[in-house]
C-alpha cells in the first residue's frame, strides 16, 4: 500500500467495535510480550442493524444452500438484474436482456469504480480497500462493513463441508491470516459476528518481531482455530514448526500444489482447503477431489469465450463471469 493511500482519520476502538463492550482480549493480543510490531488497527465496525443484515444474509443463503440446476438461472437473478439496471449508473442504457447484456472487466472496475455503486447505497457506510497490484494493476475495491463481514458465513459454509465450526467466544483466537512478505499491514482485531473472537493478521518476516522466536511463541500461545494464507506463507510457517492445533488451513491467492498440501496436512493434522476467490467478490469455490465446488448461492457463474463476449456451453474452458453478490458498492 502506498503511504498516501493510508487511512487519514484514526478511529477509536469503540468506533471499530460499537457492539463489543469488553475489549480486554483485543488489548491482550496487541500488548502480549510476544506480539509482533503491529502497524495497523482494524475493526469490523458493525452496528446492530448491520450485524442483523449479516445474519440475515447467512440465513437466506447458507442455512440451507439452494443452487441453480444446469440450464437454469437462480431464482433471485431476474430481480437482481432489474435492480442493477435501475440503480447502477454503469449498467444503464445498455439494454435489459440479461442473455445479451455486455460483461464488464476488471479494467472497468479499476477505471470507473464510482459508476458501479448503486444509487441506493448508503455512502456513509463506504469503505475502500487499495490492492497492492502485485498480481496486476492496482485496484480500489469499494465495499461496506456488511459485505466485508459476510466473508465469515461464506467460510463457515466451507468448513461445514468438513464438519468444522468456529468457536464464538471473546477469549478465543478464531482466525489468523498468515503472511510472509517484505511488508504488509498487520493487526489484531475482533469479530463482532463471532461474539468478540480474535482475528489476527501477522507477517512472518523476522523484522516484524522483537525477537527471532516470538512468532512461534505468539502463535503457540493464542493457537488460532483457522489459519488463512497462501502456499508461500504456509511453507514459511512450516519452517517455524509451531506447536499449534488449527482445525483447518485455508489457502488462496495462488496455486496450492499437491506436495505442499500433503506436507501441511501431515504436520498440522487437519484439512488444507484450496480456496478460489477474487478481491472484487471474495469467495467463489474450493477444490475437491472431483473439481472445484462452488460456495455461494448468491453468485451466478458462467463461462465465456476468452476473447469474445460469448457464453460457452457447459464443460468448455474459458473465462469465469460472475453475477451477484451482496456488495452494493461494487455491482
Amino acid at each position: 500500500m502506498d503511504a498516501s493511500k493510508g487511512p487519514q482519520i484514526a478511529l477509536t476502538d469503540q468506533e471499530r467495535f460499537p457492539l463489543l463492550d469488553d475489549l480486554s482480549f483485543l488489548n491482550e493480543l496487541r500488548q502480549d510480550a510476544f506480539a509482533p510490531k503491529f502497524n495497523f488497527k482494524s475493526g469490523d465496525r458493525l452496528n446492530a442493524e448491520q450485524l442483523s443484515r449479516v445474519k440475515l444474509y447467512k440465513k437466506r443463503f447458507y442455512d440451507k444452500k439452494v443452487f441453480w440446476n444446469e440450464g437454469q438461472t437462480p431464482s433471485w437473478l431476474a430481480d437482481y438484474f432489474e435492480w442493477c439496471i435501475k440503480t447502477v449508473p454503469f449498467y444503464q442504457n445498455k439494454g435489459n436482456d440479461f442473455d445479451v447484456f455486455p460483461t464488464i472487466s476488471r479494467e472497468d472496475i479499476r477505471k470507473f469504480p464510482y459508476l458501479l455503486v448503486s444509487n441506493e447505497a448508503n455512502l456513509e457506510e463506504l469503505l475502500v480497500y487499495h490492492t497492492s497490484g502485485s498480481t496486476g494493476s492496482k485496484l480500489d475495491v469499494l465495499f461496506d462493513s456488511v459485505s466485508q463481514a459476510s466473508w465469515l458465513p461464506q467460510i463457515e459454509s466451507v468448513l461445514k463441508e468438513f464438519n468444522i465450526s468456529i468457536t464464538e467466544s471473546n477469549n478465543t483466537t478464531a482466525i489468523a491470516l498468515i503472511c510472509a512478505q517484505e511488508t504488509t499491514l498487520t493487526y489484531a482485531s475482533l469479530s463482532t459476528y463471532l461474539n468478540g473472537a480474535g482475528i489476527l493478521k501477522i507477517n512472518l518476516n523476522p523484522s516484524e518481531w522483537n525477537h527471532p522466536d516470538d512468532a512461534k511463541k505468539y502463535l503457540e500461545k493464542y493457537n488460532p482455530e483457522i489459519l488463512t494464507g497462501d502456499p508461500i506463507a504456509f511453507t514459511a510457517l512450516l519452517d517455524l514448526k509451531p506447536k499449534i492445533s488449527p482445525k483447518a488451513l485455508i489457502s488462496s491467492a495462488m496455486k496450492l500444489t499437491k506436495g505442499v498440501k500433503n506436507k501441511l496436512e501431515d504436520y498440522f493434522k487437519c484439512p488444507v482447503i484450496d480456496l478460489y476467490s477474487m478481491t472484487e467478490c471474495r469467495n467463489i469455490a474450493f477444490a475437491s477431489e472431483i473439481g472445484h465446488k462452488v460456495i455461494r448461492p448468491d453468485l451466478y457463474l458462467e463461462i465465456f469465450d476468452e476473447h469474445n463476449d460469448i457464453k460457452l456451453p457447459n464443460g468448455e474452458r474459458g473465462e469465469l463471469v460472475v453475477t451477484g453478490g451482496d456488495n452494493s458498492f461494487c455491482l
